[in-house]
């Protein structure tokens, strides 16, 4: 069993950024309404969410602080589409100097994933610079609702295997 040291501290979306509201960063917009392609793009000047890229009539219904790491912090979008579909995002926002690279790690190799077994990866949207945010970067994934169940061990196989 692992044990966690005592003083360890997870964690935590720092106050000035918490959020929960219907704007999102010009940039990640852009890539939100235009994903049938893998593209750069950017995002809300509080969740660095990009809205340029809304095909008319579409809108944010909903985006929030989703959690945090030491480096990032995730955000879930909802967007109802010119069809009133509505379609989910992950987005992770880079707070670190070198969030350029993470963003673009993070989004290259989830696209390689998603290329091999995309019934087991969010598809990726986009990544790129905040407009209203400079020095944020960002990557952006289709939402996927996770559960607590452990696949089985042949399942996880069956899948490397594809990958490799």
């Amino acid at each position: 069993m692992v044990e966690i040291d005592a003083e360890f501290v997870p964690a935590t979306i720092p106050d000035d950024e918490v959020y929960e509201g219907t704007d999102v960063d010009p940039n990640v917009m852009a890539h939100v309404f235009y994903s049938t392609r893998f593209r750069p793009a950017c995002a809300d000047t509080r969740t660095g969410v990009v809205v340029t890229v809304l095909p008319k009539g579409s809108k944010i219904e909903w985006a929030a602080s989703h959690g945090a790491s030491f480096w990032a912090i995730s955000h879930k979008i909802i967007a109802e589409l010119t069809t009133g579909a509505e379609k989910s995002y992950f987005l992770k926002m880079y707070m670190h100097e070198d969030g350029k690279q993470m963003a673009l790690g993070e989004f290259e190799s989830t696209k390689a994933w998603y290329e091999r077994t995309t019934e087991n990866v969010p598809k990726p949207i986009g990544t790129g610079e905040c407009a209203n945010r400079s020095g944020k970067h960002f990557c952006l994934l289709e939402f996927r609702d996770m559960s607590d169940d452990m696949p089985a061990a042949s399942d996880l196989v069956s899948i490397l295997a594809r990958v490799h």
